[in-house]
């Protein structure tokens, strides 16, 4: 492979993740606006969460999600 290739690939794929970031940015922002609102009906603390979730093992990450228009926490 080329030395031109290779900096016409690297151009493209460069290319192509800052278009699908551009798309991506009003949908994450709305969904950032959904969460904040449901958050307020969040029924037990992330803390809590993780703390139950540590009977079935150790948990790595956990975060508040919308799926559906329901709260989930997912752990």
């Amino acid at each position: 492979m080329t030395n031109i290739s290779v900096t016409t690939g690297l151009f493209f794929a460069a290319w192509l993740v800052a278009a699908s970031v551009g798309q991506a940015q009003p949908h994450d922002d709305k969904e950032k606006a959904v969460l904040a609102g449901a958050l307020t009906q969040a029924k037990i603390p992330l803390q809590q969460g993780v703390h139950a979730s540590a009977k079935e093992g150790k948990p790595i990450s956990a975060k508040y999600e919308v799926e559906d228009g329901q709260l989930q926490l997912s752990v």
